[in-house]
């Protein structure tokens, strides 16, 4: 229930910046570097919750 809440609160964060990046017009460096960056913080906070998990 609670990756439920995480997942669509991460899906409606993204959403609402991407249409903020759309309308300050982002180019499409600046937006690949945005998500880029965002996927890459999930993935280390995955990795942290594994190892907290593991431990």
């Amino acid at each position: 229930m609670f990756l439920t809440a995480v997942i669509l609160i991460l899906f409606f964060s993204l959403s609402d910046l991407a249409k903020w990046m759309n309308q300050n017009g982002a180019t499409d460096k600046e937006k690949f570097f945005v998500v880029g960056g965002i996927f890459v913080l999930i993935v280390v906070i995955v990795n942290l919750l594994a190892i907290a998990g593991a431990s």
